[in-house]
């Protein structure tokens, strides 16, 4: 029996590291993908109601795929369930999107905020990066693409300013990744890592390329050039990155009403397995004179800020998500392991009462003779 019992437990610790194994390939596999990135300049998709086809739900100059998501500004979420070409779109509308699906711990969070007692927590330290190193506004940057020093940089210093005048600290990485290929994302990877060591939170900086209209917006008096957010889809960390995304809107739709345009949920991955708290901010269009760009980014900032330091810089509910992540990782393995474990058991009887015999047993004498303690026998 201390044999059987012995080769269980390898058995077990097999399962246990294939599975360990298998999770670390995918997230090796997840890292390492070619990101699927940008239409080429000037060029853009469109994707139109699917009920009724003169609504336009949104217009991006990213890569759209079926399955792909939207959540419109007044929080409509849509699902693309059509092409035609690369530069149109159908989707479906799937539901309202509303406070009662956020958490209820957010909820107070929100409550605090809009009663203006945020409280106090630690630290909240915010990193910046640019994977298109290019990106420019033309009517001020002359140009839509300045390789290694695009206008983008100047509107990451207004966020960051933002940032730091709502207490927050701030690393406004200045390193480049050139070219604006789709290897840009591979080459920012080491770049976002390297933030994460000393961050809170990161944001990848970016402008979208469509018409200008698109991201024209005024906010509380302010014209200015408005927010996207985007989340990709092909990570593990895509609920958690989901739901990241909606919190940030919703307070900013509070104290900021209109910034956000919407947040979409692409066919990519962008880096953000690295975090839960890693996503991708297009602030305007290469159309925008980038004045307007700077303006929506630092009222971005603010609401941006008052969530994190609010949330204790996710040190609370940042980590409470993370540990549901990790937990249902380990509830997995020991899954995998239990019932793997069992199936060996069940051929190595023969037969479920003899299963049920053993296991009846094991605590009594199988378990005695596994330890070498003997109950005492009467004499």
């Amino acid at each position: 029996m201390k044999r059987f019992l012995r080769c269980s437990f390898i058995w077990a610790l097999v399962v246990a590291s294939a599975c360990a194994s298998l999770i670390a390939f995918g997230n090796t596999a997840w890292s390492s993908e070619v990101e699927q990135d940008e239409l080429a300049a000037g060029e853009y998709c469109t994707v139109y109601n699917e009920a009724d086809p003169t609504q336009v739900v949104f217009v991006t100059g990213r890569f759209v795929s079926v399955g792909d998501e939207y959540q419109t500004a007044d929080d409509q979420l849509f699902e693309v369930i059509r092409l035609e070409g690369q530069d149109k779109a159908y989707a479906r509308f799937v539901r309202q999107v509303g406070i009662e699906d956020l958490r209820t711990d957010f909820l107070d969070i929100l409550d605090s905020l809009l009663a203006n007692k945020v409280p106090g927590g630690k630290p909240v330290t915010v990193g910046l990066y640019h994977t298109h190193s290019d990106e420019s506004y033309t009517p001020t940057d002359g140009t839509s693409s300045i390789r290694g020093d695009g206008g983008i940089y100047k509107v990451g210093n207004a966020l960051a300013a933002s940032l730091k005048q709502a207490g927050v600290n701030v690393i406004h990485s200045q390193a480049k990744h050139d070219p604006h290929d789709v290897s840009a994302y591979q080459r920012s990877r080491r770049t976002a890592q390297e933030l994460l060591q000393k961050s809170t939170a990161v944001l990848d900086v970016h402008r979208d390329a469509v018409p200008k209209e698109q991201y024209d917006g005024t906010v509380n008096g302010q014209k200015l050039a408005r927010v996207q957010l985007v989340v990709g889809r092909q990570n593990p960390n895509m609920a958690t990155n989901k739901q990241f995304a909606q919190e940030i809107k919703a307070v900013t739709d509070k104290q900021q009403p209109g910034l956000i345009k919407g947040i979409f949920f692409a066919n990519s991955g962008y880096n953000q397995d690295l975090s839960p708290r890693n996503l991708l901010v297009e602030v305007g269009t290469d159309k925008h004179n980038r004045a307007d760009a700077e303006k929506g980014a630092s009222l971005f900032a603010k609401s941006y800020a008052s969530y994190l330091t609010a949330s204790t810089a996710g040190s609370v509910a940042g980590q409470q998500r993370e540990s549901k992540v990790g937990s249902r990782t380990a509830y997995w393995l020991v899954g995998a392991v239990v019932v793997g474990g069992a199936i060996f058991l069940l051929i190595s009887t023969g037969s479920w009462r003899e299963l049920s015999s053993k296991l009846r047993t094991f605590g009594t004498k199988e378990f005695s003779d596994l330890t070498g303690s003997e109950r005492p026998r009467g004499k």
